[in-house]
């Protein structure tokens, strides 16, 4: 439900055109594959990745996310399906994890593209850093925009994230401001 206030500073694992069809130009993974009974996702992750703070995108952020999203106090659409999926997390190299199911899944990755999950790849090393209040109050990403600061219930702002690495989806404006508006319906 937050992602048309947040989703601006995230990327997906899996990215989706203006269609929400699946394009590999727009997320995170430069490609996976699963194996033939659907119990294993090899994730390799698009290299050149930074988050915000300059850090490089990981496959141990691929194994934080899996930690954070199957937490009994994690709340989103798809936590409950993570919780129950996923039995481990491998770390191949650098940018490389393989994901261990506990049952087959032939359906499993729909669950980290923008259209169909709420889950945006999290940056482990900062939320080790600061903590969930910490990340709260001054949240990074690796998407185009970066989070600049907000005023809660009214607006947020977020300013240029200029070393994104979609070349082309660097956004060109000085930045974003979204303003929190009532629905009179």
């Amino acid at each position: 439900s937050g992602l048309q206030y947040h989703g601006h500073m995230f990327d997906h694992l899996l990215g989706v055109n203006l269609s929400g069809n699946p394009d590999w130009q727009l997320g995170a993974l430069d490609s996976w594959e699963v194996n033939s009974l659907a119990t294993t996702y090899t994730l390799n992750l698009r290299k050149g990745m930074k988050w915000h703070d300059g850090v490089d995108v990981t496959s141990k952020d691929i194994e934080f996310m899996m930690t954070y999203y199957s937490r009994d106090s994690a709340k989103c659409g798809g936590c409950a399906i993570i919780k129950k999926a996923v039995a481990d997390v491998e770390i191949v190299d650098s940018y490389t994890a393989k994901i261990n199911l506990n049952n087959p899944d032939v359906i499993f990755m729909n669950n980290f593209d923008p259209v169909e999950g709420d889950m945006p790849i999290l940056p482990g090393h900062y939320w080790e850093k600061v903590g969930d209040n910490g990340f709260g109050e001054k949240p990074i990403g690796s998407g185009p925009w970066k989070y600049l600061d907000r005023d809660k219930g009214r607006s947020i702002r977020f300013e240029p994230n200029l070393r994104y690495w979609n070349e082309k989806h660097v956004p060109n404006y000085d930045g974003l401001k979204l303003i929190q508006m009532s629905d009179p319906d």
